[in-house]
């Protein structure tokens, strides 16, 4: 029989070890999976933030293109052309033809 102070555990010492090694595996592998998450999560959020920059930063120059050809008759050409290189990379053939057409006229 058993004798009074010892405790005896109702699982083999085994089945305890490979449990929490389960255990243990299982807990890591949720890390890593949360982990890829919140990598995925920090991508998303940064392309999303750099577009409403780029067309934030491109709606100013081309605020600032359109006053600079609304004043070009009273102002100085080097203004527009300045103003005009600044926009150069940005230039999108069916939005910002009015805008040129408007000067040209």
């Amino acid at each position: 029989m058993e004798s009074q102070g010892e405790f005896v555990t109702p699982f083999p010492k085994k089945d305890t070890k490979e449990s929490f090694l389960e255990k243990a595996k299982a807990a890591r592998a949720e890390r890593e999976q949360e982990k890829t998450r919140d990598q995925a999560v920090i991508r998303i959020q940064t392309q999303f933030r750099g577009c409403l920059q780029r067309r934030k930063f491109q709606s100013l120059i081309r605020k600032n293109l359109a006053e600079a050809l609304d004043a070009s008759s009273s102002s100085d050409p080097l203004k527009v052309y300045e103003a005009v290189l600044k926009l150069f990379p940005y230039i999108k053939i069916p939005d910002d033809e009015p805008l040129f057409i408007r000067y040209l006229k």
